[in-house]
């Protein structure tokens, strides 16, 4: 028995001083040419460590990382400019140009003053912000240029939004602690402010943005073509096709829609200088209407006077009514700005009175209220 046990402990103690050294794992040497993971479970690579190598010039982030990445910032801070470029591309389903992955991490952890300094920023800042990095993907996938940095978005939609409060204002309300960040999709609500009133000083690194990178954001920077962008509201004399006509949802998106909107507004012209004609004709008739029942006797002449004249009263003031309607409808459409717009308006009118000529005067009096001869 003696015997067993001091076996047994020998062999426990030769077991026990074996170096791990001395055990191989013929995955050792594969690991500086692979992912690591450090205590933190932050990936590493020989690469991030010395971006200057020339052998590390076709290394590439593995997508799950830049990922990765892009998640924890957005998830920090979802109201920075590259997470609304993620969105969009998101909403878009694309991948390509400004869309891909690194680029909008670079958006943040390149272009957008401030936020270098976050965790997700890490791995870019390792691979691309020195001057040394031979890594191609860094100029492959460069940041949105002209995208302007948060806080700037920031300052500027508070600007606007404290001058005065237009659509979209509402979605992004003042932060709690003055200077804080609004908590919103601030890029988007930068450029639909700046669709609205885009002359504003405030839109001026929007403008820059569309501008450099116009056709890779279709989301922020929209063609007169697209559906979903609003026409600018100038309030001086200008020209163009895209314009709110009256209501929302008539804006002009081509310049056939536009041509037909200006001809409907002539025609309307010329109905307007038509409506003294057509008072006429219907006065003639309201004079025969009252005085229906004269023959009768006197106490049906009473009550049937009283009634056509009722009805008279009536119809006065819904025609009067009609061309008030169609009068403002006119001014509210020349009040647009818009060169053609308002010619269509002023001409139309002047060509109805040409076609019509000037109202007879029975309708001129009727109208005032006085009794004509």
């Amino acid at each position: 028995m003696r015997t067993a046990l001091l076996w047994s402990l020998a062999i426990l103690l030769l077991a026990c001083g074996t170096p791990s050294s001395a055990v191989h794992n013929p995955s050792e040497t594969h690991i500086l040419d692979e992912a690591v993971t450090s205590s933190f479970n932050e990936y590493t690579h020989p690469c991030l460590d010395k971006p200057e190598s020339a052998s590390c010039s076709d290394y590439v982030l593995p997508q799950e990382v830049v990922d990765a990445d892009n998640d924890d910032l957005c998830s920090s801070m979802p109201f920075m400019v590259a997470c609304s470029v993620k969105a969009a591309c998101q909403a878009q389903g694309s991948l390509e140009g400004a869309c891909h992955p690194f680029s909008v991490l670079a958006d943040t952890c390149s272009a957008d003053i401030g936020m270098q300094r976050m965790r997700g920023c890490s791995h870019y800042n390792r691979m691309c912000n020195s001057t040394s990095s031979t890594i191609r993907e860094c100029a492959l996938h460069p940041a949105v240029a002209g995208l302007p940095p948060t806080s700037v978005v920031n300052k500027q939609v508070g600007s606007i939004c404290d001058e005065m409060p237009m659509e979209g204002c509402d979605k992004c309300p003042a932060p709690a602690q003055p200077g804080g960040f609004r908590q919103c999709d601030l890029l988007a609500i930068y450029a639909a402010l700046c669709q609205q009133m885009s002359d504003m000083y405030q839109c001026a690194r929007w403008q820059a943005l569309c501008s450099a990178s116009g056709r890779l954001l279709p989301s922020f920077c929209p063609s007169n073509s697209d559906p979903g962008s609003k026409p600018p509201m100038r309030m001086y004399f200008h020209t163009g096709t895209k314009e709110y006509i009256l209501f929302e949802s008539w804006v002009p998106r081509s310049r056939s829609e536009f041509a037909f909107a200006v001809l409907l507004v002539f025609l309307s012209g010329m109905f307007f200088e038509s409506l003294p004609h057509i008072r006429s004709f219907f006065e003639a008739r309201w004079g025969t209407d009252a005085r229906w029942g004269s023959d009768a006797d006197v106490t049906k002449r009473r009550h049937m006077g009283l009634f056509a004249k009722l009805v008279v009263r009536v119809s006065r003031s819904a025609f009067r009514l009609l061309e008030a309607v169609v009068a403002y409808l006119l001014m509210l459409v020349a009040m647009t700005f818009n060169v053609p717009l308002f010619l269509a308006v002023v001409c139309g009118i002047a060509f109805g009175n040409f076609v019509f000529g000037s109202p007879p005067k029975s309708a001129l009096a009727a109208s005032r209220g006085i009794c004509c001869d």
